[in-house]
């Protein structure tokens, strides 16, 4: 992949940081440049002390670092799957709380994704598969049903969470097999389940990034 050269700039034109958090990233683009002089911060480079393989030592973390562990448990496929599915929808609107719309609705990203997309897209997910594929119900998703502020959006991905562990609680099993829409090899409720659990965490990865150029907020 070619990369444009980075041109040069001076200490003076810099914001606080940024040269010293380029250079422990390895972030050497424009694009980190101008996100660091829009939002007016520069993400602090978090403090890890090395620790040698194969020591008892404990790493010491940046306490400004909120985390919230996944339950554990010993459950049934069920059980779990829903256990950890709901552990990362709550992560992914724990990193859209406190944030203005008008934030929110922008994306400081070449790709053009925002926290407010995200959470319409998640619940477009769970919508599209549980409610419409599998259970045969007619939904709103698409451009049409997507909130435009993070307040609406989270009350329709709350609401659509709700329909979809009210389906899956009612399954017989979860080897029910999902109807054919499609020409690909069909799936049961199993599937479904676990490829809304990783699409989650996959956009709960990206809200935390999103935020973090934000505001600098940090955590799951």
């Amino acid at each position: 992949r070619r990369t444009r050269p980075v041109p040069a700039i001076g200490d003076a034109e810099m914001p606080p940081g940024v040269r010293d958090y380029g250079m422990i990233a390895g972030v050497e683009s424009v694009r980190f440049l101008g996100l660091a002089m829009r939002f007016g911060r520069v993400p602090r480079a978090r403090r890890v002390r090395h620790v040698p393989s194969g020591s008892s030592e404990s790493a010491e973390y940046d306490g400004s670092v909120t985390d919230q562990k996944p339950p554990r448990l010993a459950a049934d496929d069920r059980g779990t799957l829903l256990a950890l599915l709901q552990y990362q929808r709550d992560s992914l609107v724990r990193k859209v709380a406190g944030v203005d719309d008008g934030v929110a609705l922008t994306s400081p990203v070449g790709s053009g994704t925002s926290l407010v997309w995200l959470i319409n897209h998640v619940a477009d997910a769970e919508a599209t598969w549980v409610l419409h594929r599998f259970a045969r119900q007619r939904v709103d998703v698409g451009d049409s049903a997507h909130a435009a502020s993070i307040e609406e959006a989270v009350v329709r991905y709350r609401r659509v969470e709700r329909d979809v562990d009210a389906v899956v609680a009612d399954a017989t099993s979860l080897d029910e097999e999902c109807a054919q829409f499609d020409d690909q090899p069909a799936v049961n409720l199993r599937w479904i389940l676990a490829h809304l659990l990783e699409e989650t965490a996959r956009h709960a990865g990206h809200a935390d990034i999103l935020r973090e150029l934000i505001d600098g907020a940090t955590g799951r």
